[in-house]
């Protein structure tokens, strides 16, 4: 049994050693008038997460059910974002 517990005790040091662990979360956002979506996923991409604006533009059309790039001033959007602290 204390080799067991000595494994696991390696094993969460060796996660906590390659760094902390990313938590996917969702940000509330109002369209503005002259808002699309290329510029919202430009203003907010994270690099780090996303290969290209593209790619992340592509995300929020989906949890958002937006097909093509019509948006529409006063609608509420949620985008997506990473972050290391649990919250």
């Amino acid at each position: 049994i204390v080799f067991v517990g000595s494994v696991f005790s390696m094993n969460a040091k060796a996660n906590s050693s390659k760094g902390a662990a990313d938590y996917k979360y969702y940000a509330n956002y109002c369209i503005v008038p002259g808002d699309t979506l290329w510029n919202i996923a430009e203003a907010n991409i994270d690099y780090n997460h996303y290969g290209s604006v593209k790619e992340y533009a592509k995300e929020i059309q989906k949890i958002n059910k937006i097909n093509g790039e019509h948006i529409t001033n006063g609608t509420y959007i949620m985008l997506p974002y990473y972050s290391d602290e649990l919250k």
